[in-house]
């Protein structure tokens, strides 16, 4: 029996990585993959830890000099550590690097460029796998969840795709006031729904799914 690979993942939330894991499953992968930004609850900082969540949380760990200084300890004792940020971010005024769209690319491709700035990088490091899904994760999710919805048509560049997921059942999201909740235990129940839309309408939907998922398995395979 071989040895389960260990994945390390670096994302905005925790549903996230219920998305990544599920990818990581979708290739028939024995792996453990392990959140370690942000940081779960079990800490005592709070419930996402020093640097705090969001795509602002990954910025901070990224930049810390203490995780630069041991950024090369986490890759040696890895198989792969996942980065993760939505590509709207680059609406954002701290960033501004948003293309038109379509194509989705070339905002990703801008945001990716940022990612790796980030790292104090000029290029992304061997065993990093930037994950960077148009325009958020949740485009993944609803392409997984409903593949034959005609919403998908031009997902990657729709604003705020968490939005198509609140009055769907299961009940992944929820509007509340200005922001999006995601329910991690619904994520989680779902995981099944999701490793199959990675095998087949993720990919055939989203292209920036398929990069993913195409530099996930070169990683970790």
């Amino acid at each position: 029996m071989s040895e389960a690979v260990d994945i390390r993942v670096v994302c905005e939330g925790p549903t996230d990585t219920v998305v990544i894991r599920s990818a990581v499953e979708a290739l028939g992968v024995e792996a453990v993959v392990t959140q370690i930004q942000p940081e779960n609850n079990s800490n005592l900082l709070g419930t996402l830890g020093e640097f705090g969540g969001g795509w602002k949380g990954v910025r901070a760990w990224c930049q810390s000099p203490f995780i630069r200084e041991l950024l090369h300890v986490t890759l040696a004792n890895a198989r792969a550590l996942v980065i993760h940020v939505d590509a709207d971010i680059a609406h954002d005024k701290e960033l501004s690097c948003a293309k038109p769209c379509p194509p989705a690319r070339d905002t990703t491709d801008a945001v990716r460029a940022v990612v790796t700035g980030w790292l104090g990088a000029a290029t992304v490091p061997p065993k990093v796998v930037l994950c960077v899904p148009a325009m958020a994760t949740e485009a993944w999710v609803f392409c997984a969840l409903f593949p034959e919805d005609k919403l998908t048509a031009g997902i990657e560049c729709r604003k705020e795709p968490a939005a198509l997921l609140v009055p769907r059942k299961p009940r992944l999201v929820a509007k509340k006031k200005d922001r999006y909740a995601k329910d991690t235990v619904a994520y989680e129940a779902a995981r099944e729904t999701l490793k199959a839309g990675w095998r087949t309408s993720v990919p055939r939907l989203c292209g920036e799914g398929a990069r993913f998922l195409a530099e996930l398995r070169a990683a970790i395979t």
